[in-house]
């Protein structure tokens, strides 16, 4: 038996034991030695054992069982092997000694339990569904050895081949070496295959606008064969090829002109005639082109943009126009212009890629957001609830004086067999109960009220009128609308203004949509009373087969707006729109002079001589944080601006078409105006000399920002946003290294280019950041580059020995192997209790406690062996029990006339008087 100190530096305080036990005594000089004595042992127990816990005491003996764990590795490299690993476990399990013990774990990123430890142990073949794409032996083995046993000899059998690349194997060596473990290690079986992958893509890091520059790729392969290769910009293909590949390395070269500014992403893809792994087919690389700032233009319609696109010319700002459905969609495509215009566009014409991207844009990495006005704009366009919403200075609810009074919306949907034509894989009725959702949506969550009725040859009540509470609920009921028959709108008509009669919403509004011909009277008297209620009506006609004038007539007659709909797909939209306009504080179609609310800033040179009158704009409420330049003359902002992260954006909410901005179309500031919107939106913060770096390390990817000046940095910190291939945003933390350097470790195991922004703050405000990126390729599981086995270094450091069979596993190494028992823990408790008895022993006064129970423990020794000896002199001899008996009585007569009673001894002694005098008696 050995013992083992973790931390040999603490039992160095065993020599102040001695020190510590004579001061103890000299301060107990005036307790009695016995007690002095106790106390003083008490509180050495409690030192030493203190000062054992802290050292890590623990001792080995020889163990005679052994604990054996079989590690599989589950990876993709070793998948042709899996079989065979499963099944040499099996064989091994059955041979297995019976007083060992047996456990199973396969592990490719992380270890997975397949059977606990135990002498009973079974294992079929592997269950658990692992990270496969990456092996991590060190993480296995160091969860191999938490499951063992104290006290048992320990055994670990490696099946795997060898090949890590995430983690380090050698962090665990010296924990292995010194619990003696027993490492066995049975290598998959090489395979020949026929693979070709794609190496490597190279490119500049950095170009100019308008040069031309090299592509690399560097394809390898195993065999001769012939391969397709496609190189994408983005989603572009901008080079194909069909080459013959030979064994072993191949170089291509293609070429590519920086058309545009800004981070450009380069994907090159191969398929091969015979290639037996196809998921190292692809890789990605980015370069950044350096350009002069660039605009984006989004519109929904052409003339919308081109009294803006007049300015920028005459401003001779960069530019690039598209429709709004093509706007770009990943964060790399953003980042090409420092700045995005979007003239009177709907969300539902925007790209659903781009609205998830535009957040992103703004916030991290500072990119300009301008929304101008229209009547497919903000509430009107749908923008709330959208990354629209949450980026823009305003708020799309009308609040504050002109808050929206309550609101009652009825909708009247036709559900006739007509409906169900349908136009890119949705029905006309299916687009319309889409419509009433979204129309739904537009209400206020427990003020606003809806109802929904639908009509065939008869109408149907799907949702009572009701305030917007449940809002699942009225979900739930809206799509429980089906295909009926004919078409009859009066009743269903009839039936919506009942309910909306009888409501106290200040405002109620029935939008009616059909595709069909109705019944051509009977209107006349509903029109009337529908008036008279203050209701009013919008229709929707869709398709060719709608009776229009009908419609139309509706509409005029109830103060409403009609629609015509030649496709379905813009039934959404109108429904949101209609809600909004139906409260008539959104669209506002009124000449009135704005109001400057705050001079200087984007209104230089542009405010000084007053502004023209506007004729119209739409009704939102600015943000807390914002600044409202301009706003009308009932407070509503016109013209606002706010920092959103690093980007800024502005809400210009009148149009620029010059149906609301005639005044001002030709005005000489207005062009000033708009170049300063422009100049401030797109200056946002500087790079500066800023930098990053980032270097991958298994699935560890490390960021280090480095900074052109010092920082200090008690007062700074600093943080990174990662943007994942898959459009992912995470954000991590960056540690100081040093005033100029932070560095941090987000995981990537996507493949493909990872977007990174690094922002550095001071006092809580922005003092730096830095763009940069980072293309992450195919897991090294798939690559067919030489890799290094990490076996042949654990068979150098462990004296561990490749197998070849299972009955190789159970023979024992050279290497002695003790079983170990830790003992610190032990050491605490004892400390713990004889502290506390210590402190019994002084607080509860234990000595006193114990003195008188040993005065008791020989009171009841002394009483046993009276009774003892009296019994053995008894003598059934009638004259001598005649005598004792006198001759005690005598005895007790002379002890009552003392005075103080005699203690124990005297008693005893007392008691063999008793019996010399029996004698006498006798003799007598």
């Amino acid at each position: 038996m050995n013992f083992y100190f973790e931390n040999k530096i603490y039992l160095l305080l065993l020599v102040f034991v001695p020190f510590i036990i004579y001061f103890g005594i000299k301060k107990l000089k005036y307790i009695d030695d016995k007690k002095k004595k106790i106390i003083i042992t008490l509180r050495t127990v409690v030192i030493v054992s203190l000062i054992l816990a802290l050292s890590g005491t623990s001792f080995y003996w020889n163990a005679k069982n052994t604990t054996t764990i079989f590690l599989l590795d589950n990876s993709q490299s070793v998948k042709s092997s899996q079989k065979d690993f499963e099944e040499f476990v099996n064989k091994a399990i059955k041979i297995k000694p019976s007083k060992d013990s047996i456990g199973v774990v396969s592990f490719g990123t992380k270890p997975y339990i397949e059977t606990f430890v135990s002498k009973d142990g079974k294992f079929s073949k592997i269950s658990n569904e692992v990270n496969n794409e990456y092996t991590n032996i060190e993480k296995s083995v160091q969860y191999a050895f938490s499951l063992f046993p104290n006290n048992t000899k320990k055994r670990v059998v490696l099946l795997s081949d060898g090949f890590e690349n995430d983690g380090n194997v050698s962090n665990v060596v010296s924990s292995l070496k010194e619990a003696g473990v027993d490492l066995k290690v049975y290598k998959s079986k090489e395979k020949s295959s026929s693979d070709v992958a794609v190496d490597e893509i190279k490119v500049s890091e950095k170009v100019n606008l308008g040069e031309t520059f090299d592509v690399n790729l560097k394809i390898k392969s195993t065999v001769n064969t012939k391969v397709k290769i496609t190189l994408y910009s983005g989603n572009v293909i901008v080079g194909k090829e069909e080459v013959n590949v030979n064994k072993g390395e191949n170089n291509f070269v293609f070429k590519d002109t920086a058309k545009e500014g800004g981070f450009k992403n380069y994907r090159a893809s191969i398929e091969a005639d015979v290639d037996e792994e196809i998921r190292n087919n692809e890789a990605s690389a980015f370069t950044e082109v350096m350009a002069k700032p660039k605009v984006l233009v989004l519109e929904d319609k052409k003339e919308e943009s081109d009294e803006l696109i007049n300015i920028l010319n005459s401003l001779q700002i960069p530019y690039k126009k598209m429709d709004a459905s093509v706007a770009p969609k990943t964060i790399e495509e953003l980042t090409a212009f420092k700045a995005i215009i979007s003239c009177n566009v709907a969300v539902d014409n925007m790209a659903k890629e781009f609205l998830n991207s535009i957040d992103s844009y703004v916030k991290d990495f500072g990119g300009g957001y301008i929304a101008i006005g229209g009547d497919n704009s903000y509430a009107l366009g749908s923008y709330m609830g959208t990354p629209l919403e949450k980026v823009l200075p305003v708020n799309m609810e009308v609040k504050g004086k002109k808050e929206v009074p309550k609101m009652a919306m009825g909708l009247v949907i036709d559900r006739s067999g007509s409906m169900s034509d349908t136009i890119g894989g949705l029905s006309n009725l299916d687009l319309a109960k889409e419509g009433a959702i979204r129309s739904l949506k537009s209400l206020r969550n427990g003020k606003d009220e809806i109802s929904v009725i639908t009509f065939d040859d008869a109408f149907s009540k799907v949702v009572d009128r009701q305030i917007v509470k449940d809002e699942n609920k009225i979900i739930e009921d809206i799509g429980s609308i089906t295909l009926g028959g004919g078409t009859s709108i009066v009743p269903g008509l009839t039936e919506s203004y009942e309910s909306m009669k009888s409501s106290d919403a200040k405002v109620k509004h029935i939008i009616l949509l059909t595709d069909g011909q109705a019944e051509k009277s009977g209107y006349d008297e509903l029109i009337k009373n529908i008036n008279e209620n203050n209701i009013t009506v919008s229709t929707v006609a869709v398709g060719q087969g709608a009776d229009k004038i009908l419609l139309k007539n509706i509409a005029e007659r109830c103060g409403g707006r009609y629609y015509e709909v030649s496709q379905g797909t813009d039934i959404p939209q109108i429904f949101a729109k209609e809600t909004f306009l139906a409260q008539k504080y959104y669209l506002n179609n009124r000449e009135f002079t704005p109001v400057i609310n705050s001079k200087g800033g984007v209104l230089t040179g542009v405010s000084e001589n007053g502004l023209p009158t506007l004729l119209g704009y739409i009704g939102a409420s600015p943000k807390s944080t914002a600044n409202v330049h301009l706003k009308s003359d009932e407070d509503d902002p016109i013209l606002t601006t706010w920092q959103y992260g690093l980007g800024k954006t502005v809400a210009w909410n009148s149009d620029l078409t010059g149906q609301w901005t005639k005044n001002y179309v030709g005005w000489n500031n207005f062009k000033t105006l708009w170049n300063n919107l422009i100049n401030y939106s797109t200056n946002n913060f500087s790079e500066g000399g800023n930098y990053i770096e980032s270097t991958k390390n298994g699935t560890d990817l490390n960021i280090v920002f480095r900074k052109e000046s010092e920082t200090n940095v008690e007062n700074s910190k600093a943080k990174a946003i990662v943007v994942t291939p898959s459009k992912e945003r995470i954000e991590i933390p960056l540690n100081p290294k040093s005033s100029k350097e932070y560095n941090g470790t987000v995981e990537a195991k996507e493949t493909g280019v990872y977007m990174i922004q690094v922002v550095e703050e001071v006092d809580g405000k922005v003092n730096s950041t830095a763009i940069g990126g980072y293309s992450n390729p195919y897991s090294e599981e798939f690559s067919l580059d030489n890799k290094k086995d990490v076996t042949e270094y654990l068979i150098s450091e462990l004296n561990a020995k490749v197998i070849t069979d299972e009955n190789e596993v159970y023979k024992e190494n050279k290497v002695a192997k003790k079983a170990k028992r830790e003992l610190s823990d032990m050491f605490i408790i004892i400390a713990l209790i004889t502290f506390f008895l210590d402190i019994a022993f002084r607080r509860l006064d234990l000595y006193s406690y114990m003195g008188k129970f040993k005065r008791k423990i020989k009171v009841e020794k002394s009483n046993t062996v009276k009774n003892t000896d009296v019994k053995v002199e008894k003598t059934p001899n009638v004259e001598v029990e005649n005598n004792l008996e006198n001759g005690t009585e005598l005895l007790s007569k002379k002890s009552k006339t003392k005075k103080d009673k005699k203690k124990k001894k005297t008693k005893i002694h007392d008691e063999k008087k008793i019996l010399d005098t029996k004698s006498l008696l006798n003799k007598k």
